[in-house]
């Protein structure tokens, strides 16, 4: 699989659609959505671990920062579209 800028791109990218479900989702309170961006990294961190177990696959903790990242932004999008629409409410 080859490495590269694209490869995080796309790490992140993916992420981040995670983030927008998972925040959308959850909604509410900062607590929840912090706990949300826990349980995305909790999850990219396990599907780098699961990876080393895959023929032709590695690890890569740049991979896991990229997701973490794109979770995160996912995130904070929704927390930031939420709080815009209360605050015109």
């Amino acid at each position: 699989m080859p490495g590269g800028s694209w490869d995080k791109a796309w790490h992140f990218g993916g992420y981040a659609l995670l983030g927008l479900a998972l925040g959308w989702s959850v909604g509410g309170p900062w607590r929840r959505l912090a706990r949300a961006a826990v349980g995305i990294a909790l999850f990219g961190a396990l599907d780098e671990l699961h990876q080393s177990w895959i023929p032709g696959r590695s690890t890569d903790p740049a991979d896991w920062l990229a997701d973490s990242a794109g979770g995160a932004t996912g995130l904070a999008l929704i927390a930031a579209l939420t709080r815009r629409q209360e605050s015109r409410s």
